[in-house]
C-alpha cells in the first residue's frame, strides 16, 4: 500500500471513528442514562468497536485488468530504463505519516518511562506496618489483598500491578479520620479485586496508538470516569457512609496534581472530581427494563452510524490486477502518450487524439500502432490496460512510448555535485561509445553506485534513432543545474521557485487514472527562461497515466523573472505535481 493510499485510509478511518464516537457519546445524554456500571461496559465496547472498524468492514478494492494483446498484433514491449530518483523532497503524505508514527513512538516511550517510574515508586516506598485498623478492615470487607506502602512521591492513592498488586498511599491519607481512611482503602482494594490495572494499561496503549484523535481521548476519559463512579458507589455500599467518603474526596482534591499519563489507576483526577461527587450525591435508580430498552436502541443507532461512516468514508485497498491472455476488450479506448521529445510529442498527441473514445477492435489497435510509427518509427504500443468502471463497462488504454534507445552511449554527470562528478566521470569513461542495451545500462548503474550508492540513471529521449544515447546520471541528493555557456543560469529549489509563480494552470486528473485509483507524484526538472517561461521540461518520475496531464499543465506556467546582480537569468529547478484521489492535484 502506497503512502498516499495509507494516508487517505487513515483520514477515512479517523472520520469513521469520529462519527461512531460522536453518536455513541450523544446517545446517553439524549436518553438520560446515568448508570455507571452499564456506561462503563458501553464505552469500553465503543472503544473496542472503534479499534476493530478496519476489520469489520469491506474494503473497496478497484479492479484493474491487464490484457496481453494477441500474438499476431504489435511488437512486445521492452522494459523501460532505470527510473530516475524521486528526489529529496518528502511528499506530504509520507511526512504526515512520519509525524503520526513519531508521535505514537513518543507516547509508547512515555508509557515505558511511566512503568519504570512505577517500579521506582514501589522500591522507594516504605511498607505501611502495622496497618491502621481502617485499612486492615477494608482489606477484609472487600476480599482483596495487596501490599500497602507509603510514598511521598504520589499526590494521591495509586494502585497498580497484576500478579503482585500494590497500593501506594501518600502520607496525607494517614492524617485523615478513620472513616475517610476506610473509604479510601476500600476504593483501592476494589480496584485490585476488579483487576482494573489491566484495563488501564490496555486503554493507555489504545490512546498511544491513536494519540492524534480527540474523539478517542474523550472516549478514554469517559471510561476512566465511569470506572471511578462504579468503584465510588461500591465503596458507599460497603461503608454505608456517604458523607465521610465525599469529604475524603474533597480533602484529597486539594493536594498536588497527579500525572494522568501514569499507567496506573489513580484515586483522583481533578477534572473528574465534580462529576464523581455529583454522581454520589444524586444517585438515581434506573430500572432494568429501561436500561435494556435504552441500550438496545443505542445499539441500533450505533449500527446505523457505523454504516453511514463506512459508506461516507470507505477504506480502499490496493487495486486488484487481473491478467487476461489474448482477451478482446470492448467499449471505448483511451490513448496516452509519454517519453517523446518535442516536437514529436505534440504531433503524437494530436494524432492519437483521433482515436480517443472509439470502440475497441483488433483493427483499431493495429491502426493506432501504424499511426504512431508514421510519426516515430519504432514507437511501441505495449501491454494495454483495462479499467472496469462502476457502471461495469471497460475502458481500454494504450500507452504509446518511444522505441528502445539504440546508438553509442554518452554519459552526462553534469547534475552531480563535486567531487562526485569528477569521480563518476572517471569511473564511467570506459562505457562511452559502446552500443546501448538494457544490460549495459545495468552495468553502468552498478559501477555508478560504487561512487554514489544513491545514484540512478536513465537514457534521455532520442530525437533521431541511431544518434548517441545520453544516459543521465543523477543522485537522490538535490540535482545540480546543467552548465550554460554564458554562465547566466542558477539553480533554485522547487519550494522557492514556486513562490514566484504568476500563472499556474491546474492539471486535470485523467479520468482513466481516477477510475484505476492511480495517484502519486509526477516530478520534472525544468529550465525557466529569462522571461519566466518553462523552456525545457524533463520528466524524472511519475506514472504514465498522470505524466501527460501534469506536463500539459506545467508547460503553461509562468514565473516572475529571476534577477542576479540586476540581470535576468535562467533558472534550473524541480517541479512536483501531486495527484491524490481525495482532492484535486496538489502542486
Amino acid at each position: 500500500m502506497s503512502a498516499a493510499l495509507l494516508w487517505n485510509n487513515l483520514l477515512a478511518y479517523s472520520a469513521q471513528v469520529l462519527v461512531l464516537v460522536a453518536a455513541g457519546g450523544l446517545l446517553p445524554f439524549l436518553l438520560r442514562v446515568r448508570h455507571p456500571r452499564t456506561q462503563l461496559v458501553y464505552f469500553q465496547a465503543l472503544l473496542v468497536a472503534s479499534l476493530l472498524l478496519p476489520m469489520l468492514q469491506p474494503w473497496h478494492r478497484p479492479l484493474v485488468v491487464m490484457t496481453q494483446p494477441a500474438a499476431t498484433v504489435a511488437v512486445p514491449a521492452t522494459p523501460d530504463s532505470t527510473p530516475a530518483p524521486a528526489g529529496t523532497r518528502i511528499p506530504f503524505e509520507k511526512a504526515a505519516l512520519g509525524v503520526l508514527a513519531a508521535g505514537a513512538v513518543a507516547r509508547f516511550l512515555w508509557l515505558l518511562v511511566g512503568f519504570l517510574r512505577l517500579r521506582r515508586y514501589r522500591v522507594d516506598a516504605a511498607p505501611l506496618q502495622p496497618l491502621p485498623e481502617a485499612v486492615s478492615d477494608a482489606r477484609v470487607r472487600t476480599g482483596a489483598d495487596a501490599e500497602v506502602r507509603v510514598s511521598e512521591a504520589v499526590g494521591g492513592p495509586v494502585t497498580f500491578g497484576y500478579r503482585r498488586p500494590i497500593i501506594l498511599l501518600p502520607p496525607a491519607v494517614l492524617d485523615q479520620p478513620a472513616e475517610a481512611q476506610f473509604g479510601i482503602a476500600c476504593h483501592e482494594f476494589l480496584h485490585v479485586r476488579r483487576r482494573d490495572w489491566l484495563f488501564t494499561v490496555c486503554e493507555e496503549f489504545a490512546g498511544a496508538l491513536l494519540w492524534f484523535h480527540p474523539a478517542v481521548w474523550w472516549l478514554l476519559g469517559q471510561i476512566r470516569l465511569a470506572r471511578e463512579q462504579v468503584v465510588d458507589r461500591a465503596v458507599v455500599s460497603i461503608t454505608e457512609a456517604r458523607e465521610p467518603y465525599v469529604q475524603a474526596l474533597l480533602a484529597l482534591g486539594g493536594g498536588q496534581p497527579q500525572l494522568d499519563l501514569a499507567p496506573a489507576t489513580l484515586f483522583l483526577r481533578k477534572r473528574h472530581l465534580a462529576n464523581r461527587i455529583h454522581s454520589l450525591l444524586r444517585e438515581v435508580t434506573v430500572s432494568k427494563k429501561r436500561l435494556v430498552a435504552c441500550y438496545a436502541l443505542s445499539a441500533g443507532v450505533l449500527a446505523v452510524a457505523a454504516w453511514l461512516g463506512v459508506v461516507s468514508f470507505p477504506l480502499e485497498a490496493s487495486p486488484v490486477v487481473q491478467i487476461q491472455q489474448g482477451a478482446i476488450p470492448q467499449d471505448h479506448v483511451s490513448v496516452s502518450v509519454s517519453g517523446f521529445p518535442e516536437p514529436v510529442l505534440t504531433r503524437m498527441r494530436e494524432r492519437m487524439a483521433e482515436f480517443q473514445g472509439r470502440r475497441y477492435t483488433m483493427e483499431l489497435r493495429s491502426e493506432i500502432a501504424r499511426a504512431a510509427r508514421e510519426i516515430a518509427p519504432g514507437a511501441r504500443v505495449p501491454t494495454m490496460f483495462q479499467i472496469e468502471t462502476p457502471e461495469g463497462s471497460l475502458v481500454t488504454t494504450f500507452s504509446v512510448t518511444p522505441p528502445p534507445p539504440s546508438g553509442p552511449v554518452q554519459i552526462d554527470v553534469s547534475r552531480l555535485a563535486e567531487p562526485a562528478q569528477t569521480a563518476m566521470r572517471t569511473q564511467l569513461a570506459s562505457y562511452e561509445g559502446r552500443q546501448y542495451t538494457s544490460e549495459l545500462l545495468s552495468e553502468i548503474m552498478k559501477t555508478a553506485r560504487t561512487v554514489d550508492p544513491s545514484a540512478t540513471g536513465r537514457p534521455l529521449p532520442q530525437k533521431l534513432q541511431g544518434e548517441p544515447v545520453m544516459v543521465l546520471i543523477v543522485s537522490r541528493a538535490a540535482p545540480v543545474a546543467p552548465p550554460l555557456a554564458n554562465g547566466l543560469r542558477i539553480q533554485v529549489s522547487g519550494a522557492v521557485q514556486q513562490k514566484k509563480l504568476t500563472s499556474q494552470a491546474k492539471p486535470t486528473y485523467p479520468p482513466l487514472a481516477r477510475q484505476a485509483r492511480i495517484q502519486g507524484t509526477v516530478r520534472f526538472t525544468a529550465v525557466i527562461d529569462k522571461e519566466g517561461h518553462v523552456a525545457n521540461l524533463t520528466l524524472v518520475s511519475g506514472h504514465p497515466l498522470l505524466a501527460q496531464a501534469a506536463q500539459e499543465a506545467v508547460e503553461q506556467w509562468t514565473y516572475q523573472p529571476t534577477l542576479l546582480n540586476g540581470e535576468q537569468v535562467e533558472v534550473f529547478t524541480d517541479i512536483d505535481v501531486n495527484f491524490t484521489l481525495a482532492t484535486m492535484p496538489v502542486l
